[in-house]
C-alpha cells in the first residue's frame, strides 16, 4: 500500500531477505529518479540471515542511535508462522508495528475457490512434521501447509502414502502466489510422490 511503502521510503535502514530487498529496489530506485531535486539520502540494506545474530546487530545499533528507522520486509502476515513471533521474542511489543498483507494461505484458499474457517493451518517451514501427521491421522477434512526445503510437497506426499492413511487426499500444490509465475497444480498423493519435482 501507499501507507507502507512511505514507511519503506523512509526508512535509514532496511532488513530482510535478500529477494525482498531485491524487488523493493527497483521501487525505490524509480521513486528517487523522480524526486531527482530532492536531497538524496541512502537506506543502508541488511540481509537477514542468522536471525539471532541480526537481531543483536540490530539492538546495537538502536541503542548506540536510537533514531535509526528500522523497516523489516517480510511478505503475507509476519504474525502467521511469519518473523513476527521472533521479532516479539526479540524486541518489546511497544517498539514493533506490523503491516500485514496476504497471507499465501490466504491466496491459495482464494484461488482454489473454498472456505477456509474450518481448515487446519499448519507449517512444516524449519519445522517437524509431528502436527501433520497427528492432523492426517484425525482425518482433517482440510489440511494446510506451509513447507520448505525438506519436507516439500513430494516428500509430504511419501509420508502420507507410508501413513496408509483412511482417508484418501486429493493434493494441491500453490507456488509463487501473487506472483507472475503463480501455479496451482493438483495431485493424488502417488502422482505428487513421483513427480519430479516438487
Amino acid at each position: 500500500s501507499a501507507a507502507v511503502l512511505a514507511r519503506v521510503e523512509a526508512a535509514t535502514l532496511l532488513v530482510g531477505a535478500q529477494r525482498h530487498l531485491d524487488a523493493i529496489a527497483p521501487v525505490l530506485t524509480a521513486k528517487r529518479a523522480v524526486q531527482a531535486a530532492a536531497v538524496h539520502t541512502s537506506i543502508e540494506t541488511w540481509p537477514l540471515g542468522n536471525f539471532t545474530r541480526v537481531f543483536d546487530e540490530l539492538r546495537s545499533r538502536l541503542n548506540a542511535n536510537p533514531n535509526t528507522r528500522v523497516v523489516i520486509l517480510a511478505s503475507g502476515d509476519p504474525l502467521f508462522f511469519g518473523l513476527g513471533r521472533l521479532l516479539l521474542s526479540a524486541f518489546p511489543a511497544e517498539q514493533l508495528v506490523f503491516h500485514p498483507q496476504v497471507s499465501s494461505m490466504q491466496l491459495a484458499f482464494s484461488r482454489l475457490k473454498l472456505p477456509w474457517q474450518d481448515a487446519t493451518l499448519l507449517s512444516v517451514h524449519g519445522r517437524d512434521e509431528q502436527q501433520l501427521v497427528k492432523a492426517l491421522k484425525r482425518g482433517d477434512r482440510k489440511i494446510a501447509v506451509l513447507t520448505d526445503g525438506v519436507l516439500t510437497p513430494g516428500a509430504i506426499a511419501k509420508m502420507m502414502i507410508a501413513l496408509d492413511l483412511p482417508v484418501r487426499y486429493q493434493l494441491w500444490v500453490c507456488e509463487n502466489l501473487g506472483n507472475d509465475d503463480e501455479q496451482l497444480q493438483k495431485f493424488q498423493a502417488d502422482e505428487l510422490a513421483s513427480a519430479n519435482p516438487p
